[in-house]
């Protein structure tokens, strides 16, 4: 058999079977393959009728923005509780008039505002019991203790710690409830607690260093109850109206208020950033 005549018969074989598994998958099969998302493109997935705690949320924006993505009407932020490490008094010191505009608008549209919450207790606190095992998605957005230590590994542990006690505290937070399709079998072991649908921890963080000494999501594995899931680029452009405030604040009396301007490159430059997302471990 010559060379050319053998090539020939390979080719068509290829396309027999290549006809063969087309038929098999069928035209729904390619279209929902051809609609599926990358799994490196930006999503929101915090959808109107999801509980989301957010935690840390310097000026609110973050939250405002959220709220206004759930819906344009005045329930827009229900099922939203927006929290700031600072007391009112102090976030408006740090970040101006917008602030109190956040703030304002934020319960017009139904959400939940909490001043002075810590991250890393946040199961503890009166004014989020009601939140307590009820999260479909506990968020928090660019963590930093704000420290200003200048060796690398000191700052690395510092932030550590400060991720981990958050993603502990975060897990009493979220919903433990069976979720459509997902309904316990009667007689199931265990009740069929296994096959739950639970929430979400998030945290977003810059890529690059020094955030990538953290080793951020390899700190679940001393958590018990809680594993890492997966990692999605976090876009600012998704959410319109959001502005990234350092801790330190931009109030006009500080040096560096021109960064307001055009605060968003400082999660969006070089490579970028990416929210970090765990669930529990069953």
């Amino acid at each position: 058999m010559s060379k050319r005549k053998g090539a020939k018969r390979q080719r068509i074989k290829a396309e027999i079977e290549a006809r063969k598994i087309s038929k098999v998958g069928g035209p729904r099969s390619k279209l929902a393959a051809r609609a599926a998302p990358s799994p490196l493109e930006p999503v929101m997935p915090y959808r109107a009728g999801k509980r989301v705690l957010v935690l840390g949320d310097g000026d609110l924006s973050w939250s405002r923005a959220l709220a206004a993505l759930r819906g344009a009407t005045r329930d827009g932020g229900a099922g939203i509780a927006a929290t700031s490490y600072d007391s009112y008094e102090e976030a408006l010191r740090k970040y101006g008039d917008i602030f109190a505009t956040n703030v304002e608008q934020l319960k017009a549209t139904g959400a939940s505002v909490v001043f002075g919450v810590d991250a890393t207790k946040v199961n503890f606190y009166s004014e989020l019991s009601e939140w307590r095992g009820s999260c479909s998605y506990v968020v928090f957005n660019f963590p930093h203790a704000a420290a200003g230590l200048k060796d690398e590994r000191e700052n690395a542990q510092l932030h550590q710690r400060l991720i981990r006690d958050y993603l502990s505290a975060a897990v009493p937070m979220l919903v433990q409830t069976p979720g459509p399709g997902n309904q316990p079998k009667p007689g199931a072991a265990g009740g069929g607690l296994e096959r739950l649908k639970s929430g979400e921890v998030h945290v977003t963080l810059r890529k690059g260093r020094p955030y990538c000494t953290w080793g951020v999501s390899a700190l679940a594995d001393s958590l018990p109850g809680l594993k890492f899931a997966r990692e999605v680029p976090f876009a600012p452009e998704l959410y319109p109206g959001y502005t990234h405030r350092r801790t330190r604040g931009v109030a006009e009396t500080r040096p560096d208020a021109s960064e307001t301007a055009r605060a968003n490159e400082a999660v969006t430059k070089g490579e970028g950033s990416v929210t970090h997302c765990f669930t529990l471990a069953r």
